[in-house]
């Protein structure tokens, strides 16, 4: 009889394990958009561009089930690369989407890889305004041609690296890219000294490797930081 009742409860045990392992298996849909910081600081705002996507990496570790979860997105060669367009937070752009397993994540780190396509177009394109201390504004460009690879770690809407994602309950992720942050080392006088340079007939502030590379160096240095991804 003993032996009976430690069978039944091992059996009970067992199927317990089983169905608790199969419910952290259990995915729900994790959708990833992308918007550009366009607040201003006074001077800079920029309101749209793109950038050419490579690759998305998600990575995370849960308090449940397999501890490591990993998904990639590979955009495959410099011809296909995905061109995100980038505005502010009235539009997103198209999700990028994965169905990652439920659970309470204690961190979620986001890596992003931005590379050119073949021919002129830029890996990163922003437009913006720029206003001078008369008070006129004029044209802001920002151009990045070169490929970067940066992570960005994921925090709920409080703040908080732990996120909770529930079967059959989609969440949605924004990537927020902070060029004000960017050009936070960049001094007004700087700007107020750069050169301009004639697009389609405007005078326009372009920033890149061969138009104020100065600036551009100083920028460059910081694309891969005060970025966010922000779990609704």
């Amino acid at each position: 009889m003993k032996k009976y009742i430690s069978y039944i409860l091992f059996l009970f045990i067992l199927c317990g394990l089983f169905s608790c392992g199969k419910k952290w298996k259990e995915t729900t849909q994790a959708s990833f958009v992308f918007e550009i910081n366009d607040d201003s600081n006074g001077y800079i705002q920029f309101d749209e561009g793109y950038i050419i996507l490579h690759n998305f990496d998600f990575s995370g570790n849960r308090e449940q089930g397999k501890k490591e979860v990993d998904f990639e997105r590979n955009f495959g060669n410099q011809t296909n690369l995905a061109k995100v367009s980038l505005t502010g937070t009235s539009n997103t752009s198209y999700p990028i989407e994965f169905d990652i397993p439920q659970g309470t994540y204690t961190s979620i780190d986001i890596q992003i890889e931005i590379s050119m396509q073949q021919g002129n177009e830029q890996a990163v394109l922003l437009t913006g305004i720029y206003t001078k201390d008369n008070g006129s504004d004029i044209p802001l460009q920002f151009e990045f041609n070169q490929g970067i690879s940066f992570t960005i770690k994921a925090q709920n809407q409080n703040g908080s690296g732990d996120i909770v994602l529930v079967e059959d309950k989609p969440a949605e992720a924004t990537v927020i890219l902070d060029p004000i942050y960017w050009f936070g080392t960049v001094s007004k006088n700087m700007l107020e000294n750069a050169s301009l340079k004639n697009i389609q007939g405007t005078p326009t502030l372009v920033v890149s490797h061969t138009h104020n590379s100065n600036i551009y160096d100083m920028v460059v240095g910081r694309i891969g930081s005060g970025n966010k991804v922000v779990f609704k």
